[in-house]
């Protein structure tokens, strides 16, 4: 059973809950529609010189649909590194890229641009998106596809964008769920506008946002999918429509900062990744070039700390005898915090020692002692307080050789997480410069604020 992390002061856990209550406002995706006239329903689609041709998807018969399915793969999915064929998780038709082609222009329907304002730029960052064509699925009655994640097939891979063509269809609705909160979208019910007017669903979400399909009941759903990469990357300024959001947290962490009572001499904050990035683990810098990909609540947390010129590092968070994929906190076991990739190719560590190791080798932060270094004066612990606990969303395995009876190897995971410092109050130029005069909170905020929440624990999720 997991082992909360907390600070045993519940006046600072219920001021830490203000930040996580403002860091989770931020949603997964975006969604909308675009205008379409006929000349952008045509699709094409064959695997061999004798293509097929659907000139009006939209008024398309029954036999031209059922010629299209007939044509398709059975999809398959992602499995530990492998494409599974099982259609007890998912059941649809597929087209690869170089199977099919549609007359849609997504460089002119102003989805790029719509995605770039309502989901990249409210995380304060600015980039320019390439759009990669992946597939065409279709699903028909009783097809499905169970809750799962996209892979990233690369580090600048970011999200997936899924076009609805309009052709009727019952049921297949996309559920989106982050945490407890979920989403589910009907493409079906959003074919024409209010006057009536041919249009196109979309939804774009980041590639780890849980999703599923849910199962067809009549008709067929006909989907165009392309996976979205950064190209380039720099901070920026929110769009107007998602000012509030970030005010929330600038507000939250300005209030914190301004209040003599909040880590008066100043400390850490850790905040443990939302979001799943991969990175290369034999690249020592691997984890400072994760601030270039940070998204949704990952990297409106990361802007706003460099708003209020707080410093926020990426670290690696091990613990002693952690060796599956969950993290927990036990009496016996070690922590610690390090700020590159270790090489372990040829470490050989005591066995329960690890925090030691890398605390020695890599200049760690020790956050718990090891139960059998408790009294070791020769180690100071660093006090990390979690306003989001670390989990194995982003995570990294390494393997080292132990010796104790017998030599043998042993396997850890490193999850990545975000530790902020916060200077002593009155020693930054502008985080702690918050006007004296602030109003103060009115009486509901002010009893809100005395309730004790625990600021997160790890998580297996």
């Amino acid at each position: 059973m997991a082992r909360r992390a907390q600070t045993n002061d519940p006046i600072l856990e219920a001021k830490l809950a203000t930040l996580k209550a403002a860091i989770t406002k931020t949603q997964p995706f975006a969604s909308g529609i675009v205008p379409a006239s006929t000349s952008d329903l045509t699709l094409f689609y064959g695997k061999d010189k004798n293509a097929r041709r659907i000139e009006n998807i939209a008024e398309a018969t029954a036999e031209e649909i059922a010629d299209l399915a007939a044509a398709c793969d059975p999809a398959k999915f992602g499995l530990n590194d492998q494409n599974v064929l099982d259609e007890s998780y998912r059941k649809a038709g597929q087209l690869n890229a170089s199977q099919f082609c549609s007359t849609f222009d997504l460089r002119n329907s102003g989805i790029i641009e719509k995605v770039r304002d309502e989901l990249i730029t409210q995380s304060g960052l600015k980039y320019t998106t390439r759009a990669e064509l992946y597939n065409l699925n279709v699903y028909g009655p009783g097809s499905f596809f169970k809750a799962h994640k996209d892979t990233p097939r690369a580090e600048s891979m970011f999200g997936s964008l899924v076009i609805a063509l309009p052709y009727p269809h019952e049921g297949g609705g996309l559920a989106l769920r982050d945490d407890d909160r979920e989403w589910v979208f009907n493409f079906a019910d959003d074919f024409k506008d209010e006057a009536g007017n041919l249009t196109i669903p979309y939804v774009v979400f980041y590639s780890d946002t849980e999703h599923e399909v849910l199962p067809v009941t009549a008709g067929y759903r006909i989907t165009i999918t392309y996976n979205l990469y950064r190209e380039s990357y720099s901070l920026g300024d929110p769009v107007s429509n998602t000012l509030e959001n970030f005010n929330d947290l600038e507000v939250a962490f300005e209030n914190l900062l301004a209040d003599k009572t909040f880590l008066p001499d100043g400390g850490h904050l850790g905040f443990g990744l939302h979001y799943q990035y991969p990175f290369d683990k034999n690249d020592k810098d691997a984890l400072k070039k994760i601030l270039n990909y940070l998204k949704g609540k990952d990297a409106k947390l990361s802007y706003t700390c460099d708003q209020l010129e707080l410093k926020v590092v990426p670290h690696l968070l091990f613990q002693d005898g952690l060796t599956t994929g969950g993290l927990w906190w036990s009496n016996g076991s070690g922590a610690v915090l390090i700020d590159r990739v270790p090489n372990l190719q040829k470490a050989y560590i005591e066995n329960g020692s690890a925090s030691y190791y890398f605390a020695e080798q890599y200049k760690g932060k020790i956050i718990k002692k090891n139960r059998d270094y408790e009294d070791d004066p020769s180690t100071e612990e660093v006090k990390v307080h979690w306003v989001v606990g670390p989990n194995a969303r982003t995570k990294m395995d390494a393997a080292y050789t132990v010796y104790g009876n017998e030599a043998a190897t042993a396997f850890n995971y490193g999850c990545v997480c975000l530790i902020v410092t916060v200077p002593p109050y009155g020693q930054s130029p502008r985080a702690r410069a918050v006007d004296a005069e602030r109003p103060v909170a009115n009486e509901k905020d002010d009893e809100q604020e005395k309730v004790a929440v625990d600021p997160g624990e790890p998580s297996n999720s």
